[in-house]
């Protein structure tokens, strides 16, 4: 649990996924939180997985008619109309329509197999344009940058034994031919 006394901003950070039994609990913790500290909004930070080119940041929420006017001129970021998502954001989208709650739930294209610093740093990013924050992503960046490298030389080395893997299957064949 972080706060920021600057901002108005509190944030609250999981290193793991709510089971399923507690989100109900957790999402009216938060929101009677939210309600009793008379807090604006919620925004969820989250991912989804990513479709193809890692550029988009997704947003869902509870409130539609502050949507395009908070996002107008994010290219970066696509509205998502319609879908299913769940857990604790789930819980606090639906409550937060009910209730005329602001929640907005800010998705990054993140890859699934690791812990993605570029999807961060794309949440972040948008973030800090949507409240005027100045979250330095410098690092997560470079992390970025260090996973794509790695993954490049991994992919070339998995191509160069894929490649000697076949010469040597070939060379096997053309013996067993002639024997």
């Amino acid at each position: 649990l972080y706060y920021s006394k600057k901002y108005n901003l509190l944030v609250l950070l999981s290193e793991f996924i709510i089971p399923m039994d507690l989100v109900q609990e957790m999402s009216e913790a938060l929101l009677d939180f939210a309600k009793k500290n008379k807090v604006r909004q919620i925004i969820s930070l989250g991912s989804i997985s990513i479709k193809g080119e890692q550029d988009t940041v997704y947003v869902i929420t509870s409130d539609h008619k502050r949507l395009a006017k908070l996002f107008k001129g994010m290219d970066d970021v696509e509205i998502i109309k319609e879908g299913a998502t769940t857990g604790v954001t789930a819980m606090l989208l639906a409550e937060g329509m009910l209730q005329k709650i602001p929640i907005i739930s800010l998705l990054a294209e993140a890859h699934a197999e690791y812990v993605d610093p570029r999807g961060a740093s794309m949440v972040i990013k948008v973030l800090n344009r949507l409240l005027d924050l100045n979250i330095n992503t410098r690092e997560l960046d470079r992390e970025a940058e260090e996973i794509d490298k790695q993954m490049k030389a991994i992919i070339e080395k998995s191509k160069e034994i894929q490649k000697r893997y076949k010469e040597r299957e070939r060379h096997i064949s053309a013996e067993s031919i002639y024997q």
